[in-house]
């Protein structure tokens, strides 16, 4: 299943964006169990909180907190 949907996603640079950040999380996974799972979500949350696009905050909505 997780092959045949690797393959839903329509744009190829994201569909490689989301295989190369899910092995790091599975390995997270795999060693702490659900620890591992929170703490690589919250560090990709806090990298995507970081990243500008032409100045301005990539997730705009939510990243102008200071």
């Amino acid at each position: 299943m997780t092959g045949v949907s690797s393959f839903t996603v329509p744009v190829y640079s994201v569909g490689v964006t989301v295989r190369l950040a899910r092995f790091p999380l599975m390995l997270l996974a795999g060693s702490t169990g659900l620890f591992g799972i929170v703490a690589g979500l919250s560090l990709l949350l806090i990298h995507l909180w970081t990243l500008r696009s032409f100045g301005v905050p990539y997730l705009e909505p939510f990243a102008p907190l200071v």
